[in-house]
């Protein structure tokens, strides 16, 4: 029983049955070729599959009664005699999934030759078998239920296996429309198969069609718990229907899955560009209560308490970010500048000196002094740190962002300029010099722009009071027209440094803040364009 049990479940799968729906199967006909075997004809008709499938709770046996008037309105004596299509009409006319029919002939006394076809509605293909069986009811049920489900077992691996390889060699064409169909019928045919269930999440993403590709992401997740490609995709899906809250949980529950950073980076990053503050620091806390040295969620936490302008809960995460990631210039920044806001900068300069004063050429701290000395507006103390920096790392781009930094605070823009050059000639693939560039370039401008107000200015004056007037006039309109031209010139090269910056990075803070530079310097070359006023 457990066996027939067993083909039963692999013939619901091969059917295309969901657990809360049943198999209709309809037996059309078996045709006596002899006197002899009316009986045994009659036998199947009316007992032995109803027999079979009684205890089933995945078929359903179409009662007799409406498949008989099916078949006689067809108009056909001899199935045995009818194509395809017409046996696939009657089953249309009485919802059947699968159509049995055949015929019975005498052998001996006492056996008989059955002979069986098979047509599953949702494959178009037909099984034919033919096997031997006594008078005797439970001998003969016994073999039914071995012959005849056991070929419907071979008749659904086989258009599994079919329509898999399909699905495949669309698949790895990139034509994902079939692809996708081909999986689907395999998905009809076994609506458990793994298969069918991960390429039907890639194919459906590929096609745009997000909604679906989430629905068998989920269905994947709930069979391969572990398989962090699903939740990846998932993740992808929400994010491209801009539902950027379920797209962060996604990410993170792959991060949970496999571990890898970049996923976790991910989610980070879309907290951030969402604004998710709350979300953001509740992640970072809880993946730091197991792993207190995570740098990502250090650094998540610091940064989103700093943007919040709470320098004191800032301080630890860091302090301990800073102790990671000793090189990263941005965050020690931030840190000189929470000591700053909190009362702490000056005990900060005086310690980090004094390690300096037993260890000159401790390039960590010399670069936490420097920076100490720019949040303390101590520029030119903070000039002459990188410049020692410089003697001692020549080789370190970060030294020359922090020279170029220096040099812009205290209006030297030339200087800044070249240093800036630097950072970015030493590090061409980082936005640092190409950002500082564009800083030196709208500050360059907005000195262009302002003496250009101010030579407007004069001029207006010079024509209200008559003093200006004349070949006077003219070389002052177009020495003010030369500003302006200038001006705009300097801004949209700033622009184009904040072109170059943004391609050169995916962080969302700092893509924030290139889009508000972004938007400044665009209005001021709108105000300098030529024939503004």
């Amino acid at each position: 029983m457990k066996r027939i049990l067993g083909i039963f479940i692999i013939l619901s799968m091969a059917f295309g049955l969901f657990a809360e729906d049943k198999l209709k199967i309809a037996v059309l006909q078996f045709k006596k070729n002899d006197s002899d075997s009316q009986y045994i004809a009659g036998q199947l008709m009316k007992r032995d599959f109803k027999s079979i499938l009684k205890k089933s709770d995945k078929y359903e046996l179409i009662k007799q009664k409406k498949t008989d008037e099916a078949v006689k309105k067809s108009g056909y004596t001899n199935l045995m005699a009818a194509d395809k299509a017409d046996i696939l009409s009657i089953g249309d006319a009485i919802g059947a999934d699968i159509m049995i029919w055949g015929n019975v002939k005498t052998k001996s006394h006492e056996k008989f030759v059955i002979t069986s076809k098979i047509l599953s509605k949702k494959t178009g293909e037909i099984k034919v078998q033919s096997h031997e069986v006594t008078s005797k009811s439970k001998d003969r049920k016994a073999v039914l239920k071995k012959e005849i489900i056991d070929i419907l077992e071979k008749f659904s691996t086989g258009a599994i296996d079919n329509q898999k390889n399909l699905g495949l060699a669309a698949f790895d064409s990139r034509n994902w429309a079939d692809a996708a169909a081909a999986f689907e019928r395999v998905y009809e045919l076994d609506n458990q198969n793994i298969d069918a269930i991960f390429y039907l999440t890639q194919s459906y993403y590929m096609l745009g069609q997000y909604e679906k590709s989430i629905e068998f992401a989920e269905k994947g997740i709930a069979a391969e718990p572990e398989n962090k490609e699903y939740y990846i995709f998932k993740a992808r899906s929400f994010e491209k229907n801009d539902d950027l809250e379920q797209a962060a949980e996604a990410y993170k529950k792959a991060y949970e899955v496999c571990g890898e950073i970049a996923l976790l980076e991910k989610t980070v990053n879309i907290l951030v560009e969402n604004e998710e503050t709350e979300a953001l620091l509740e992640l970072a806390d809880s993946i730091l209560e197991t792993d207190e040295n995570n740098l990502i969620a250090l650094t998540a936490a610091a940064n989103t308490h700093y943007d919040l302008e709470d320098y004191e809960s800032a301080i630890p995460y860091l302090e301990k970010a800073v102790e990671l990631d000793e090189e990263n210039e941005a965050l020690q920044k931030k840190l000189a500048k929470s000591y700053s806001k909190t009362d702490r900068l000056d005990a900060a300069i005086e310690n980090y000196k004094s390690v300096l004063a037993s260890n000159p050429k401790n390039i960590k701290t010399r670069f936490y002094l420097a920076n100490a000395y720019r949040a303390n507006e101590q520029l030119k103390e903070a000039l002459n740190e990188f410049k020692e920096l410089q003697r001692l790392d020549p080789e370190n781009p970060k030294v020359y962002q922090g020279l170029a930094d220096a040099a812009i605070a205290l209006n030297k823009f030339e200087t800044a300029a070249e240093y800036a050059s630097v950072a970015k000639d030493k590090n061409p693939s980082g936005y640092e010099g190409y950002l500082l560039l564009a800083v030196v370039y709208e500050k360059k401008g907005y000195g262009i722009y302002n003496n250009y107000i101010t030579l407007e200015s004069d001029i207006e004056a010079g024509k209200q009071n008559a003093t200006l007037y004349g070949e006077k006039l003219d070389k002052l309109i177009a020495k003010r027209d030369n500003l302006k031209a200038k001006a705009n010139a300097t801004f949209k090269k700033s622009i184009s440094y904040l072109n170059q910056a943004a391609k050169q990075t995916d962080k969302p803070n700092i893509m924030k803040k290139i889009k508000t530079q972004k938007a400044r310097v665009k209005e001021l070359v709108k105000q300098t364009k030529a024939g503004q006023f």
